[in-house]
């Protein structure tokens, strides 16, 4: 991550009408108003440091990028990202890599939408379901431990924070702890993408 000793009044514009720009767009897919654009420009009344504006900045400069941009094997899943209906109840998401990561290996959830041959084979060894070759294909190993591709070895986007358990992220530390989280997983996937 390159350091900057200031960030201008114009990238900070910049980085506030991507957020709500962003935010406006992920409305759409939900109900409860999390995501609008009043929530975007509170949050960013915690960026009170230039350590979290240089984070902030990094993380939007690579939001532009394909290695932000995830081929989904079901357009439906694009909507399940924020709100994912499992056994008649509606799961908050809040799109975090982690939480699909994670549930793309139950059957309620986003395995719903892979061929299930496989995909929950209580043999590990023998795992080559439509799942990993998705994870595989779209670069999305570098989410697991040691890239070992199952729900155990999925690394979490805060250390305190269940993998498995999404959070609307509120407190300072934890916005940080997230932006370090998908900075470095954007960094690492968009050089395996640049390798394929």
């Amino acid at each position: 991550m390159e350091e900057h000793s200031k960030i201008e009044n114009e990238e900070k514009e910049f980085i506030v009408s991507w957020i709500v720009k962003t935010m406006h767009r992920a409305e759409k897919a939900d109900d409860e108003g999390s995501y609008r654009g009043v929530k975007a420009r509170a949050f960013l009344y915690f960026l009170s440091s230039q350590a979290m504006w240089r984070l902030l900045y990094c993380w939007v400069e690579l939001a532009e990028h394909r290695c932000n941009y995830i081929l989904l094997p079901d357009r439906n899943m694009n909507t399940a990202r924020f709100n994912c209906l499992v056994n008649g109840k509606i799961n908050r998401l809040y799109d975090e890599v982690p939480v699909m990561l994670y549930h793309l290996f139950d059957k309620e959830w986003f395995g719903s939408f892979f061929k299930q041959t496989d995909a929950l084979s209580s043999d590990k060894n023998d795992f080559s379901s439509d799942v990993v070759k998705w994870i595989e294909r779209e670069c999305l190993v570098c989410g697991f431990e040691d890239g070992i591709m199952d729900k155990e070895h999925v690394i979490p986007l805060l250390e305190n924070l269940p993998t498995g358990e999404a959070k609307w992220l509120t407190k300072e530390a934890e916005i940080r702890g997230a932006l370090i989280y998908m900075i470095h997983f954007l960094e690492t996937r968009q050089k395996d993408l640049e390798k394929n």
